[in-house]
């Protein structure tokens, strides 16, 4: 019942078109799909597309289907409009005292608001967080606060499902939460925050008659009994079309070959909340690589225009602000756009985080917090080293990930099996025979990947894997057990992009286990290759052997130095390993281990899908599955068996 007549192109800027046939083919797509499709908008976007998308769900049917709408008056939200207000407010002389609980305007406040000059305007200034950050350091008074992880509080879902927060661990300083250092100042009394999260609730249960109790909260996480039913929305079509139209006309107002600004958060540090977290400085970026640094990417025909090169040294100037950035050509990026990270720069974020990347902060406004045009570009005539994990971005014809179109799929359904360029080779060893107890094993679904690095995370976390510095990783050092490589496909202006986890392939017949001479790595009769760290003398022969590249070594002993509290961190169960010790995935070999004890007592075996390495763990996709392949009713036994199963360089054996 929708009726679509799109000119060629929809304008926009003036210079760019998106192509009639890819929106009229989305647009038949929904209609074909009434009551059960979803039209989502970025978080980034104005309000005017907002207003878009809610029309179009509801004349797609998908109101009460797929989209629910709740009332949200119990959330407070941030208001850049306030904070103009506050700012005029401290200007006026009309702030004596200004309290900030967990907050960063120093550092993360709209430009022109010059946050910290505006501190030095205030008689008295409090602090609260968990650092002693830009804010910190220019406030009269800085106080610890709890890690959320130590701290009780309470929550409250988006369709009104109420929780209590519990601490999972000890409290490590004297710290306060934000709800006690709120009730400080709203009552004047110093209370734990247990006290007031259980008083609170007591309230809520007196108030609504209900006959829950405290116990029975704690116990369940959630009062269900808080859910909210959602809310009849009303639409006014002419309003909308008034905003829209409004909107795109402001849009197109600027006829000049200006450039666009897009902020975005970073996927590791966030909004820089967590720059001084050494894992996440050094996990990859999914799709740059780029480790330790933000830069300025743009597009190649972009870059071209401009006369730049990855790596260059830019100046981008936004109004009166300015900030010197190193280039990233990306392929597949917006032309005549250019994107940087948020959360870099810092200044007071700690030992790991501060003097990292440029501070993009300091080109954003409170007119534009997502994006902005009128950008300028000046070449600087300097270059930076970028620090990447991976400098070759295409597969040159080797079938590494291998993929087909769904149809294709149906015509020959065995293509993954059968891109192997010498099959059936003998081997020159006698084959590992695995006919009695466990042989463990791993697929990836690269259907499901989506490269978010959850698994390298997770496996650096259980296995005390070691972060090593910019300098180390720009030598291609980097000591991740597991990687995820990224290819790109087509054309570079438009190219398909695909992840491929790759760690230890624990080969039947490992080459790295042929090469050592102390036998420090081995093959085990359960199919795994296994370290023996202290037989191995670091010839990093078996690195070498490897044509997979997944052996780290260590060249320095990187955790010499660290301090006490952090050695808290170290998995108990796992070895920290010191200089010249050659590592890589032992399938979270502890795990195992663990699973293997606790059937032992309880005289049976290992039941399928009791033992869960890390990455698979947090893999949020499911992509990851493990479990004994000598199991004919496994899960990893069914999925070798499916006829989309290959294995990586199978030639070699």
């Amino acid at each position: 019942g929708l009726k679509f007549d799109l000119p060629e192109g929809i304008p926009f800027k003036s210079n760019y078109t998106f192509p009639k046939k890819w929106i009229t083919s989305v647009a038949d797509n929904l209609s074909q799909c009434d009551g059960y499709s979803l039209v989502v908008a970025g978080r980034r976007q104005p309000a005017a597309v907002h207003a878009l998308v809610a029309l179009l769900n509801k004349v797609l049917g998908n109101n009460g289907v797929t989209v629910n709408y709740y009332d949200d008056s119990h959330i407070t939200r941030s208001s850049v409009n306030e904070m103009k207000s506050l700012s005029s407010d401290i200007k006026a002389g009309k702030v004596s005292a200004l309290i900030m609980l967990g907050v960063n305007p120093v550092y993360n406040a709209p430009a022109e608001l010059d946050f910290k000059k505006m501190l030095g305007k205030v008689k008295h200034t409090v602090h609260l967080s968990q650092y002693r950050d830009e804010t910190g350091m220019s406030s009269e008074w800085h106080i610890p606060e709890t890690h959320y992880l130590e701290a009780w509080g309470d929550t409250r879902n988006l369709d009104g499902v109420s929780s209590v927060v519990q601490p999972l661990i000890e409290p490590l300083h004297d710290g306060h939460s934000q709800i006690e250092m709120a009730n400080l100042i709203v009552n004047g009394s110093d209370s734990k925050g247990y006290n007031l999260v259980r008083e609170n609730w007591n309230a809520i249960y007196n108030q609504l008659g209900s006959s829950n109790n405290w116990r029975r909260t704690v116990h369940d996480g959630v009062y269900t009994g808080s859910k909210s039913a959602p809310v009849s929305v009303e639409l006014f079509v002419n309003e909308i079309s008034d905003v829209l139209t409004s909107y795109f006309r402001d849009a197109n107002k600027s006829s000049d070959n200006s450039l666009e600004l897009v902020f975005m958060a970073d996927s590791s540090v966030f909004d820089g909340r967590f720059a001084n977290n050494g894992w996440l400085q050094e996990i990859p970026d999914p799709v740059t690589k780029i480790m330790w640094d933000n830069a300025a990417c743009m597009s190649s025909k972009t870059a071209k225009e401009l006369g730049l090169k990855s790596e260059d040294i830019v100046t981008l100037t936004l109004g009166k602000n300015s900030v010197d950035a190193p280039v990233c050509i990306q392929p597949g990026h917006a032309d005549g756009s250019v994107s940087v990270a948020l959360g870099y720069g810092r200044e007071h974020s700690g030992r790991v985080g501060d003097s990292v990347g440029f501070d993009a902060y300091r080109l954003r406004n409170s007119e534009n917090l997502d994006f902005a045009s009128g950008l300028i570009v000046a070449k600087t005539g300097r270059t930076m080293a970028l620090a990447c994990s991976q400098d070759n971005h295409s597969m040159e014809g080797r079938p590494l990930v291998r993929e087909a179109t769904l149809s294709e799929y149906r015509k020959h359904p065995e293509f993954a099996g059968e891109m192997v360029e010498t099959p059936n080779l003998e081997s020159l060893w006698q084959e590992h025979e695995y006919d009695e107890g466990y042989q463990w094993g791993m697929t990836i679904d690269l259907n499901s990947c989506t490269g978010c690095n959850g698994c390298a995370i997770a496996c650096q976390s259980e296995n005390n894997v070691p972060i090593i510095g910019r300098e180390e990783v720009a030598k291609g050092r980097e000591m991740h057990w597991l990687r995820l490589d990224r290819y790109y496909n087509g054309d570079e202006d438009s190219p398909e992009m695909v992840h491929q986890p790759v760690a230890c392939q624990h080969c039947e017949m490992a080459p790295c286990e042929q090469v050592c001479p102390t036998a420090a790595t081995v093959h085990s009769s359960e199919g795994l290759n296994t370290m023996a760290y202290n037989r191995c003398v670091g010839t990093r022969y078996c690195a070498n052997n490897c044509p997979y590249k997944v052996r780290r070594f260590n060249f320095f002993n990187f955790t010499k130095d660290t301090p006490e509290v952090q050695k808290m961190v170290h998995n108990p169960d796992v070895t920290v390993r010191s200089r010249g010790v050659m590592e890589k995935c032992t399938y979270c070999l502890q795990r195992i281990n663990a699973g293997k004890i606790t059937a032992k007592l309880e005289g049976r075996t290992i039941k399928d899908g009791e033992v869960v390495p890390a990455c698979q763990s947090a893999c949020p996709t499911d992509a990851i599955t493990f479990g004994d392949i000598n199991d004919p009713d496994s899960e990893v036994s069914k999925k070798k068996k499916q006829n989309r199963n290959y294995e990586m360089l199978q030639e070699f054996n």
